[in-house]
C-alpha cells in the first residue's frame, strides 16, 4: 500500500518531500500577526474610551458654571466675587 504523503504528493504533482518545519514556521508567523493585530485593535479601543471620558469630562467641566447660572462664575473660582465686578482684574483685562 502506498504512504498517505506520497499518494498526496502524487496527485499535486510534487516529488520533493514536505518540510514540515517550513510550514510551522509559517503557521507561526500568521498567529503572531493575527496576535499583534488583535492587540493593535484593543490598544486603540482602550485609547478612544479614555480619549471619549477625558472630552466628556472637560466638557463638564468648563460647562458647569453655566449650569449654575452665575455670570462670571469662572472667574469666581479664582478671584472673590466682588472683585470681579469691579477691581484690578476688570481694569486689567479691558485696558489698553
Amino acid at each position: 500500500m502506498i504512504e498517505y504523503n506520497d499518494y498526496i504528493s502524487k496527485l499535486k504533482g510534487r516529488t520533493e518531500p514536505i518540510d514540515y518545519g517550513m510550514m510551522f514556521e509559517a503557521i507561526e508567523q500568521k498567529i503572531a500577526k493575527q496576535k499583534a493585530a488583535q492587540n493593535k485593535v484593543v490598544f486603540r479601543g482602550a485609547l478612544a474610551g479614555a480619549l471619549s471620558i477625558f472630552i466628556v469630562g472637560l466638557a463638564f467641566y468648563l460647562s458647569y458654571p453655566a449650569m449654575r447660572g452665575g455670570n462670571d462664575q469662572m472667574l469666581s473660582y479664582i478671584y472673590g466675587q466682588p472683585e470681579i465686578t469691579d477691581g484690578p482684574v476688570i481694569d486689567y483685562v479691558f485696558s489698553d
